[in-house]
């Protein structure tokens, strides 16, 4: 043993001749800065960040420039500088691209002329807000009731349990139909809102509301599971000792151990949300146009899939564009945040 320490020793002195140990030459990380480090050497996951923090610059930009007047997404547009831009007769774009010209780079929505891009930007805007409602509320209530029903067993635990399965026992695409004319009201007139544009806010608000409600039972599954392991830990234990409130315990210690599972959840749930308005959007149930959001422009495009396949194709190519990132951010933080995920 003490020959083998003095190997090391005289290899350190070899390598370091100014006298520095080779202690003093390897700094300590902290597991951020590892997960960090993990993080930047996957390609993809680096290249699935990028497009997602485009997507939200995208969407965050879009208001400003619909205000400035550089996008454009709901003016009707039947003619243009060059002639006639709707076929009359048809409806359709003039053109075999659709009406892509240097004034609409992606063409115009048939019927009605108004810019698909214009259209295609603001409503990424509409579309993350709810996405991104929708996945706060889902993972905020859902992780709080996990904790509280991991960290209190008991009765607690199982009344909790009952009321999960009792959530995830309705048919969701059915209570949405049914609930959507009722819930819309009720919203409407509780929040009093005067109508016009800012009943898209309605419509939006019960999408967010309705995902949340449904949407929690399975994050709370998730974090009871974590929080099992963690209740029996010498931390948590300790904080038992020393009389620390439930509030304490449940919020202080246990929840800053959930953030990495946390944050991998948010990330999943986002693009699920993102493909979800979209679908309810073909029931019937969301924003309405003319006020754009990703899944009424794929609904509307609907009717012209063989004739403007283009129109069809650009709103569902950004979907899947934005759901794919999604995931594979998500898939990337999670190998990251694991320590032993390439062993």
């Amino acid at each position: 043993m003490s020959s083998t320490l003095s190997d090391l020793e005289t290899h350190a002195i070899e390598e370091h001749p100014e006298g520095d140990s080779l202690a003093t030459k390897v700094a300590g990380r902290s597991p951020t800065q590892l997960a960090l480090a993990r993080f930047r050497k996957d390609k993809l996951s680096m290249a699935a960040f990028t497009v997602v923090a485009l997507v939200f610059i995208a969407g965050i930009m879009a208001p400003f420039l619909v205000m400035s007047g550089f996008l454009d997404p709901t003016s009707f547009h039947n003619t243009s500088r060059t002639g006639q831009l709707i076929d009359p007769s048809t409806g359709l774009a003039t053109g075999k691209w659709g009406g892509i010209s240097g004034d609409h780079w992606l063409g115009v929505e048939p019927g009605t002329g108004r810019d698909v891009l214009s259209r295609m930007w603001y409503g990424i805007t509409f579309s993350l807000a709810i996405a991104i409602s929708g996945a706060l509320f889902t993972v905020t209530v859902g992780t709080a009731v996990g904790i509280v029903a991991g960290a209190s067993g008991g009765f607690v635990d199982a009344a909790i349990g009952r009321c999960i399965d009792l959530v995830l026992s309705f048919p969701v695409t059915l209570m949405l139909l049914a609930l959507s004319s009722p819930g819309v009201v009720f919203l409407d007139e509780t929040l009093h809102v005067p109508s016009g544009p800012n009943k898209s806010f309605v419509n939006g608000l019960y999408v967010v509301l309705v995902l949340g409600v449904f949407g929690w039972p399975y994050v709370a599954r998730l974090v009871r599971g974590q929080v099992l392991s963690l209740r029996e830990r010498e931390f948590v234990e300790a904080a038992k000792l020393i009389g620390a409130s439930k509030f304490r315990l449940y919020f202080k210690e246990i929840l800053p151990n959930l953030w990495a599972p946390v944050l991998v959840i948010f990330t999943i749930t986002m693009p699920t949300y993102v493909s979800a308005e979209a679908a309810l959007n073909f029931l019937g149930v969301g924003i309405k146009p003319p006020t754009p959001t990703l899944g009424n422009l794929l609904t509307a495009s609907d009717d012209y899939a063989t004739s403007a396949f283009l129109f069809f194709l650009f709103p569902a190519f950004l979907i899947m564009v934005i759901v794919v990132s999604f995931n594979l951010l998500g898939d990337g933080i999670r190998d990251a945040l694991d320590p032993k995920g390439n062993r």
